[in-house]
């Protein structure tokens, strides 16, 4: 039975509701040429129906609703005065009485601080906020009854002293291992901002933290070099710990990584070094502030541009990077570990882009950009309105993601078309346009499920392949001219993608998907991984007491003096034979040879359950999977650094 209500309101005599028959339980508006049917007889349906599509009604109704409140008070108003009851107040009254009431509020100090802190900081909000009138007449009694004061400056110190404890909390915690780089830069409102996050496995999870969001005004790959240093050495991070910077597919970007390698600055943190790093500060305050014209952002150039960015500046590299590297006092050598990755999101997209360069496609982009501005004219909005339709959004050129979302909001507009195009030329256009909108959207789909995907969450590499693979295979499955132009296009970009030795010792340590990995790539996967094991052998060497002889060999279980002198000859021995690097080399190897023996794990295992449960089995390979495995194959934290910037 549906709910009894209040017929005497006036909204419902524009409506005839129907409790049984054909529209069973159903509202019709009575308003001449509407005949709108709603669900149910709820007053707030019935309410909004009448606010969205009929303003004059709607007035009407508000002004019969005050004559009937007005009524109401003056009869309750009336009833007060021979009862002392407080709740026949009226309304206004109330408020009255309750705008003179006082509060005791339970806050510490702690909480005040911390409060203040999060508005400024994860909030967004301004310093200045601290000084407005409004906010003091609030917070002021607070700070009184404390017996303190807060203000901008005082703010500010509690801020940098907090962050100065982050930044050595994360110092502790990386110290003495090697971590993953995220680097990404994005222009919002003429300023470029430059996004440094690293990344590592701690207790078996991927661990994020942002080290550096800072503005820059030249985004050239030896001015992000230095920021880079610059930032590593507010965290005493020696960059010989770094195992991999993941950017995008700019040419700057990527010559930054190529300077990283060839470049080992020798941190000093303690005492000693302190002309050193002065030098690094004035060479960065030096190529900080330049003209901010000369900037540029090349996230979204295309293949053509990047190319011509990088040879002019391989040009001004050659001249330059010799007295970059006198001016810093820096060591120059190549960091074998370290190798640069390239961001799987961004590379998607641009498979994406290199199909839409196909004139046909093209084409119908270019069409459908015009046909979502005719709809967004006002006269079609308040037609769209009327037939509960939403605006078809307009999309950015570089964000493919974009597109689809047109595209899709303009398919949900055909009927609308069809209907209006008979008055309005540009509004009418033929099936064929419809046919290739819907097919250009449906190829589409996979790419756009997974790139939401990548940039949703932190994926191991082997989930990235796997969702990289899924995404080929369910675009061709599509089976048109478009989804077999886009899984091309990602084949093609793919071997450029994972063209990383960090990469493909990740997916061999994967006994998910490194059944994927031809010879050569094993070949090489297995070298990185001895490579590494080496680095991390130097790092914190392991010393492996053998059995020089077997229990088998021993004829009694008594242990004599001639017993313990023959062992440590034999241990002698054993060490001039063979160095402790040689012996890692050895062991590893051995640990592979056995690891490739082992069956494919499922595909939706987590990685790192698995290498838990393989621990003791192979415990140097464990230890490279904690480095390898925490590769970053995307930039999403620093984009979501960036949108919180672009929001507030």
């Amino acid at each position: 039975m549906p709910k009894i209500m209040n017929c005497d309101n006036p909204v419902r005599r524009y409506f005839k509701y129907h409790a049984e028959g054909e529209n069973a339980n159903k509202s019709i508006c009575k308003i001449q040429n509407c005949n709108k049917i709603l669900a149910g007889n709820h007053l707030g349906n019935l309410k909004r129906h009448l606010k969205v599509f009929h303003a004059i009604e709607y007035q009407q109704i508000l002004l019969e609703e005050d004559e009937i409140s007005t009524d109401t008070t003056n009869t309750v108003s009336m009833s007060s005065t021979s009862s002392n009851s407080p709740d026949l107040f009226p309304p206004t009254q109330k408020r009255m009485h309750s705008a003179d009431k006082t509060i005791n509020v339970s806050i510490k100090r702690r909480a005040v601080i911390d409060g203040c802190i999060e508005m400024v900081t994860i909030n967004g909000r301004p310093l200045k906020i601290l000084e407005d009138s409004g906010f003091r007449k609030i917070v002021d009694p607070i700070f009184r009854s404390l017996g303190f004061t807060m203000n901008a400056d005082v703010v500010r110190n509690h801020i940098c002293n907090r962050a100065s404890l982050v930044r050595k909390a994360i110092t502790e915690q990386m110290k003495k291992k090697f971590f993953c780089i995220k680097m990404d830069t994005a222009t919002r409102l003429g300023r470029t901002i430059l996004g440094i996050n690293v990344q590592f496995i701690y207790e078996g999870k991927i661990i994020i933290r942002n080290l550096a969001t800072t503005e820059v005004y030249q985004t050239t790959s030896i001015n992000l070099k230095c920021i880079l240093l610059k930032t590593l050495e507010r965290y005493n991070l020696n960059p010989k710990f770094i195992y991999s910077i993941t950017t995008d597919n700019g040419a700057n970007m990527l010559k930054t990584v190529s300077l990283i390698r060839e470049m080992n600055r020798d941190f000093e943190y303690f005492d000693n070094n302190e002309e050193m790093s002065e030098n690094v500060h004035n060479f960065e305050d030096n190529q900080v502030h330049t003209d901010e014209e000369n900037s540029y952002d090349v996230s979204e150039c295309s293949d053509e541009d990047n190319n011509m960015i990088n040879e002019q500046e391989n040009e001004n590299n050659q001249e330059t990077l010799p007295s970059i590297i006198n001016d810093l006092g820096a060591e120059v050598h190549t960091l074998e570990v370290l190798r640069g990755m390239r961001c799987a999101a961004h590379t998607l997209q641009l498979s994406i882009l290199d199909v839409f360069k196909t004139e046909s496609i093209k084409s119908t982009i270019n069409k459908s950009r015009r046909l979502v501005k005719t709809l967004r004219l006002p006269k079609n909005l308040e037609a769209l309105k009327n037939m509960d339709l939403k605006r078809p959004v307009i999309d950015c050129v570089t964000r493919w993601g974009s597109t689809y979302d047109m595209l899709e909001s303009l398919l949900r507009c055909q009927n609308f078309c069809q209907v209006f195009g008979r008055h309005q030329t540009r509004l009418n256009v033929d099936s064929d346009f419809w046919t290739s909108l819907n097919d250009l959207k449906n190829a589409l789909g996979p790419a756009k499920i997974t790139s939401c995907v990548l940039q949703a969450q932190q994926l191991y590499p082997g989930d990235c392949l796997l969702y990289w693979k899924k995404c080929i295979i369910h675009t061709r499955k599509i089976n048109s001219f478009i989804s077999n132009s886009i899984a091309e296009a990602m084949q093609r970009r793919e071997t450029t993608l994972f063209d990383c030795d960090s990469f493909k010792l990740a997916i061999f340590l994967d006994g998910r998907v490194n059944v994927l990995l031809d010879e050569n790539t094993l070949r090489e996967a297995k070298n990185h991984l001895i490579l590494l094991s080496s680095e991390l052998h130097n790092i914190d060497p392991v010393i492996r007491e053998g059995q020089s002889v077997s229990n088998n060999n021993i004829e009694t279980d008594e242990v004599d003096d001639l017993e313990l002198e023959l062992r440590a000859a034999a241990a002698d021995r054993s060490s001039g034979l063979v160095s402790n690097q040689d012996q890692v080399v050895l062991d590893i190897q051995r640990e592979i040879v056995n690891f490739m023996q082992l069956p494919r794990e499922d595909k939706s295992k987590n990685i790192m359950d698995i290498w838990t449960t393989l621990k003791k089995m192979y415990p140097l390979m464990y230890e490279c999977a904690l480095v390898a495995l925490a590769l970053p194959t995307t930039q999403v934290t620093t984009t979501m650094v960036n949108y919180l910037y672009n929001k507030n």
